[in-house]
Parts: structure tokens; sequence; C-alpha cells
């Protein structure tokens, strides 16, 4: 079993952030200090700045409690995909390249982490993402596409990918442009020593953090062959895995769910965990890779 456990592995606090959002610096209807100003106002402690096409400065719109640092969003010429790199320093016009490949090679050329942008909403299939290197993970709810056009959710794509053997966190963010009805709505919760660039993507490159519209995952222990996870008050909790594989608990009565427990086997390969309330908000932890994943993705 293979899980980088943030309840358990790594010492901190838990930081509330946002990994995609846009400005006047590209095609955003806020400045970069009304969107810092935003999400700092609704108890966010950290925004990445992640502009169409360039790598916005972020002098300047950090504070005392609040951490900004850039990225950029781009997309290739030859392909559908919109790809994301986060913590870059080489500020200005980000050239584009012609494939996704290249594309990632470039971010991760200027010390970026790399994820895909909305699968759903680009009308990507697994197989345009399986091949690729260098990816840490995929945006598996963007408030933006879902609110538009109600192509937000990307959990089949993740599952599938994952099913494959390509070993992928998931990421919930906004991708904010007009910021009315698509922001605040999706963000992650980081376990990191402290609030700083490098300290908040460590954690990020390692997993040590969980995804949510709403719910909190409260905390995940792993006793020999038995997952157990508590949450805030939740109607419903999923352990995911490959294929018809898996369970769901939900609560009976009146009384809402706080924990669930799952025994998993070697041939679940992963295990997800999938919390929904009330209100039909989720929350998702990073996969829990059982012992015989790596050998699915060596097939893969």
């Amino acid at each position: 079993m293979r899980f980088a456990n943030p309840f358990t592995d790594i010492k901190g606090r838990w930081f509330k952030g946002n990994l995609h959002s846009h400005t006047t610096e590209s095609d955003g209807k806020l400045t970069k200090q009304d969107v810092v100003e935003l999400y700092r106002s609704n108890g966010y402690h950290f925004l990445c700045l992640t502009d169409h096409d360039k790598v916005s400065d972020p002098a300047g719109l950090s504070s005392e409690g609040f951490l900004v640092f850039t990225g950029v969003e781009t997309s290739p010429q030859q392909s559908r995909h919109h790809i994301v790199g986060i913590g870059l320093h080489d500020l200005g016009p980000f050239p584009k390249q012609e494939t996704a490949q290249a594309t990632v090679d470039k971010l991760r050329s200027m010390g970026g982490l790399v994820f895909i942008a909305h699968p759903y909403w680009s009308a990507l299939t697994d197989s345009n993402v399986r091949d690729l290197k260098d990816v840490i993970g995929i945006e598996l709810y963007n408030t933006g596409c879902e609110v538009e056009i109600a192509r937000g959710f990307s959990t089949v794509h993740w599952d599938n990918l994952l099913a494959s053997g390509m070993p992928l966190t998931g990421f919930a963010v906004d991708d904010a442009h007009r910021y009315t009805d698509d922001a605040p709505g999706g963000w992650v919760c980081v376990r990191a020593p402290r609030l700083s660039e490098k300290s908040i993507l460590d954690s990020i490159a390692k997993g040590y953090f969980y995804a949510s519209t709403g719910p909190e995952i409260r905390d995940i222990r792993i006793e020999e062959d038995l997952i157990r996870v508590d949450t805030s008050p939740v109607e419903t909790i999923t352990f995911h895995s490959r294929g018809p594989r898996g369970n769901s608990v939900h609560r009976i009565g009146e009384g809402m769910l706080h924990h669930a427990a799952h025994r998993f086997k070697p041939e679940h390969f992963y295990v997800r965990i999938e919390c929904v309330d009330g209100g039909g908000r989720k929350a998702w932890s990073n996969p829990i890779y059982t012992d015989q994943f790596d050998s699915l993705a060596a097939r893969a």
C-alpha cells in the first residue's frame, strides 16, 4: 500500500487555496489586486495566478496570512489540452508550444508543477492524457466549467486514468473569469509546515492535500487492510476503486455520516474517497495505491 497521508505523514497546518485563476492580465474581469482580495476575504490562505499564456507578476500581493504565487494556463498549438503550470518565476509572456508533451516539458524546465485543466470541458479522451510524462494530476472539478456549461466534473477521466495505471492527484479549482457565480467554488486543502511558496508546492508535489467544494475530510487512517475516514457531516462516503470494486456508505435516518470504513484488497489497485454533503457538495481524497498498482502501471 502506498499513500501520501496528509493526516499522519507530515506535521504542519491546513491551508486552503485556489490554484487556477484569471485576471485582467489576460481575460479575467478583475485586477490581480481584486482577485486577491476576493479570496483573502473568503478565508483562503493562498492563491496562484494562472493567466492565459502569461506569467503574471505576484510582487506586492502577498500579505500577513495570505500567500500569492504565480503560474500559467496555456494550450499547445496541436491539441485541445489546456495545461496549468504553477510555481513559475520567469515572468512575462509564455511561448505556446506545439504539442502537449512539449508544453509540459517547457513548464517543468521552468521549475513548475504541471496538471491538466478541465479534461471534460476540453473534450479530452483518456488516451489524450495517458501518455503524458511529468504530469502530477488533473482538475477533477472546475467551478467555471460547471457553472457555464455543466462540464466541471472530470472524475470519470480520473478513474479511467487511475485504472490504466497512471498515478494522478486530483485538484478542485475555480478557473474564474467573471467572478460572479464562478468563484469561490472549488479549492484544495494543503497540509504544510508553513505558509510559504516552497512549503505549499512541496506538499502539493507529494500529494499532501485533498480537494473540496464544501465538506471537510478530517482524518484518514489505514490499519492493515482497513481504511477509516472521518469527515464533516455528509450524506454519502464512497470508496472508489477500479471498475465495479469499491463501496458506498449512506446515512440512515435523520443523522448525518461522520465516519466510514472500507476493507481493501490488493486487486483493487487503488482506492480514493469521495464525500457528498446534504447540499450535493463534494470532497475527494487523493488515491491510496495498493500493492498491485505498480504492476498495473508497468503493463500500461
